[in-house]
């Protein structure tokens, strides 16, 4: 996908980031609440956590849930992708390995979508302008 169309896509995320840092502590908090427990709910969808959760869990369950283990990433990658249609490509990414064994992460566009914009409203905050030339170095090391 270029760059112009990760643009156009993020575009609706990031104005509603953009109007979200300016909300109210009490509607932050509740959006927050809402947006964990349509997480949750999503999860229970999953063989993977719905073996795990059971019913979906509350907010307040938080801190009691278990934490996912990288050796378990590969178990609920194949749990996810048992429950995409034939042909339906999620967007993939591998964790370089430096702490521990390398995992393939997937996501599917509304995250990719929603990752863009917050890089977007980071480069922003930052000076940075889609009307303006830029140069990218991803990877390259100085010399000294």
């Amino acid at each position: 996908m270029s760059a112009i169309a990760r643009l156009v896509e993020a575009a609706p995320r990031y104005g509603a980031l953009f109007r979200s840092q300016y909300w109210r502590p009490e509607k932050l908090e509740s959006y927050r609440a809402r947006q964990l427990e349509r997480t949750f709910h999503a999860a229970t969808k999953i063989p993977f956590y719905a073996e795990r959760f059971g019913s979906a869990p509350r907010a307040g369950d938080l801190q009691g849930l278990p934490v996912l283990k990288r050796a378990e990433v590969e178990l609920l990658s194949r749990s996810v992708l048992s429950l995409i249609p034939p042909g339906t490509h999620p967007v993939s990414e591998r964790s370089s390995g430096t702490s521990g064994v390398a995992v393939e992460l997937l996501f599917d566009s509304s995250h990719q979508a929603g990752r863009n914009a917050a890089r977007i409203r980071y480069l922003r905050m930052n000076g940075w302008s889609p009307h303006r030339r830029s140069v990218w170095f991803v990877g390259a090391s100085l010399l000294t």
